[in-house]
């Protein structure tokens, strides 16, 4: 990796590329708004400077939605506390967007999240 990091969410993009969002930086012991991602066929990590988190989150959990998006849920931020927001990043795009009508039921951390179709 990029940076060193726990506590990220990952996702598996069509076997090609792996996305790791948010985590915590273990030195400056805060919670990250990066995301890097490792190409498969290049077998290198790469940075996604459009891809910056709205929210500074570890212990976060993603899933993939379509192949195109990529769905941020909760996680943990030292001023917020356990978090309930949603972040949604479009992958033909390159954007990211807090998702501020759309909450979690409840805050969560350190989970799993899974499409099921």
């Amino acid at each position: 990796m990029l940076q060193e990091k726990s506590f990220f969410a990952a996702v598996a993009v069509n076997g090609k590329k792996i996305y790791t969002l948010g985590g915590y930086e273990n030195i400056e012991k805060v919670q990250l708004k990066s995301c890097e991602v490792y190409d498969v066929d290049l077998d290198k990590w790469v940075g996604n400077e459009e891809c910056h988190l709205n929210v500074a989150r570890s212990q976060c959990s993603a899933a993939l939605f379509q192949d195109t998006v990529i769905f941020i849920f909760g996680g943990y931020n030292k001023e917020l506390g356990t978090l309930n927001s949603i972040e949604r990043y479009d992958l033909e795009q390159r954007r990211i967007t807090l998702l501020p009508d759309i909450k979690m039921p409840c805050p969560l951390r350190r989970f799993a999240s899974v499409k099921i179709s």
